[in-house]
Order: structure tokens, then C-alpha cells, then sequence
């Protein structure tokens, strides 16, 4: 357990490639399984539905196309 912000977490995994969907969610784009347009979530490999916050939905889908074109 480790009490520090997402936001530490955030500027540490950026270089990585890790994105911020939501203000809860740190995702690996690599685990990126499918991205629902519809409702805004995404879907990762292992089965997790995630949900993409409003305002970073169109930064998300940009990233599903690059990630699923790679």
C-alpha cells in the first residue's frame, strides 16, 4: 500500500507510454483490448471495464487507433 496520488504515479508511467483516462485509471495502452465508443469505456485484455472520462475521450480513441495500427 502506498499513499501517494495517481498524479505521482502519472508523471512517473508517462515516458512509459501509460495513459490517464479518467481521474481513477492508469492504463497500459498495450493491455488495451477494445474501445466502446457508445458509453465511453474501454474494455482491457483481461476482461476489466474501464470507464473514459468525458474529456479525454477523443485523446483515447486517437491512442486505440494508433495502438490497434501498430
Amino acid at each position: 500500500m502506498i499513499a501517494r496520488t495517481l498524479k505521482h504515479f502519472e508523471d512517473k508511467l508517462l515516458p512509459e507510454g501509460f495513459i490517464r483516462v479518467h481521474r481513477a485509471y492508469l492504463i497500459n495502452p498495450k493491455y488495451l483490448g477494445n474501445y466502446n465508443n457508445r458509453n465511453r469505456s474501454i474494455t482491457m485484455k483481461n476482461g476489466l471495464e474501464i470507464e473514459v472520462a468525458r474529456r479525454r475521450a477523443k485523446f483515447i480513441r486517437q491512442s486505440y487507433k494508433y495502438t490497434m495500427s501498430a
